[in-house]
């Protein structure tokens, strides 16, 4: 009896401790997405949640079965170490590896303990942009919340604040459909404000991404509430014009109707012009991504009178190529490319399956606001690239590994 009862006491205080883990590892996932959001040591939570995940990885016992994963769930790990060892300048873009890597054990660790409620830890994000506006809001909205009339709130950036937006708004809306009652409506809610956002940063871009991404969700996915997100795509696009001063509703209405006018599209295919000269420099093992900035900075002054010749005066100091497939090209070359969408390729499959919209729509959002901008040497592109690629190996591993639990 004393041995039973000895038995049922450490047995109890064993599932007491594996309670807290869990319990810490989704606080952590809470605050890393919270953080992202109100721009706030997010790199340093990113770091953090990585750790805990791991740690609870590990006493789940999860690393003596890792023969047993499927291929796929190795690809995300081999081009975070190539990315970090970037051979065309040795380790230059280390710190873009270590997010990546991180984002997608965070995320992984989420779909492995979390199947059922990762979208909690996801929601942190559009809740947090929507409480900063409003803490913004009650401040009478001053001058150090906008650059120009584009909103920044505590981003810094307006094409860094509508990229975090645009994904808080899918965001929002799966969180939506796994959540009821109160909830859902909050949800909702929330969405709306991070659209609000997304429209007063003016990001142009960002803003024809959700629409598309939306509608793509609506008729591939949602088809039953079509006519809602139709409705609500409609109200949004009306709130442009509302909401933005005629400046930016000019810049809007240049980029459709004269392009080739368009400053800040000259300015960018200036920046593609010489992303495209790095990449003939070293097309097999391309060039570090966090050295682009020397790279554009070289080559304008050798090449400057014949770039002024075509694009006039050069005013830029880009840290990117601000174009996700340039930048991926100029980045990784001939060699690290393939290894790029191999990783993403076996879970869009995957999502495709299992029905599963929001990684396809994140995806979808960003390579299309990827056209020109590009956020992944940010935590936040680190982040909402490749923690959800993390759940969705990690929804696969579970099927492998634990198929009961998968299943329930």
């Amino acid at each position: 009896m004393e041995i039973m009862k000895t038995q049922l006491v450490s047995q109890n205080h064993c599932n007491y401790r594996l309670f807290n883990r869990l319990n810490v590892l989704l606080v952590a996932l809470c605050c890393l997405f919270a953080s992202e959001g109100i721009n706030f040591y997010s790199y340093g939570m990113l770091a953090v949640t990585a750790v805990i995940s791991l740690y609870c990885l590990y006493h789940d016992g999860f690393f003596k079965n890792w023969r047993n994963l499927p291929l796929p769930v190795f690809f995300p790990v081999i081009l975070a170490f190539y990315t970090a060892m970037s051979p065309g300048n040795w380790f230059k873009d280390l710190p873009i590896g270590d997010k990546m890597l991180a984002s997608y054990i965070s995320g992984f660790s989420a779909a492995w303990f979390f199947p059922g409620s990762f979208h909690v830890a996801l929601f942190f994000l559009p809740l947090a942009l929507a409480f900063s506006f409003f803490i913004c809001g009650a401040g009478g909205f001053s001058d150090s919340y906008f650059v120009g009339c584009r909103l920044i709130l505590f981003s810094g950036n307006p094409n860094k604040l509508s990229y975090l937006a645009g994904i808080g708004v899918l965001i929002a809306i799966f969180a939506s459909r796994r959540m009821k009652g109160g909830y859902r409506n909050f949800a909702i809610f929330a969405g709306g404000v991070n659209m609000l956002i997304l429209i007063l940063t003016s990001s142009r871009a960002a803003l024809g991404a959700i629409f598309l991404s939306i509608l793509f969700v609506g008729l591939v996915f949602l088809r039953r509430h079509f006519l809602k997100i139709l409705c609500g795509l409609l109200i949004s696009g009306l709130a442009v014009f509302l909401f933005l001063p005629s400046s930016e509703r000019d810049r809007f209405g240049c980029a459709i109707s004269e392009p080739s006018k368009d400053e800040t599209l000259k300015r960018r295919i200036a920046i593609w012009d010489v992303a495209f000269a790095g990449i003939q420099k070293r097309p097999v093992i391309g060039n570090s991504l966090r050295g682009f900035r020397k790279f554009y900075a070289d080559y304008t002054t050798a090449n400057f009178a014949s770039l002024s010749l075509k694009y006039g005066e050069f005013k830029e100091d880009p840290s990117h190529p601000h174009n996700l497939v340039l930048g991926l090209l100029y980045m990784y070359g001939l060699i690290g490319l393939p290894l790029f969408f191999l990783a993403f390729i076996p879970a869009l499959r995957s999502a495709f399956v299992q029905n599963n919209f929001l990684f396809i729509a994140i995806l979808l959002f960003v390579f299309l606001n990827g056209m020109f901008d590009f956020n992944l040497h940010r935590v936040s592109g680190a982040l909402m690239m490749f923690f959800p690629l993390g759940l969705e190996y990690g929804a696969l591993a579970q099927k492998c590994l634990k198929p009961d639990k998968a299943a329930g």
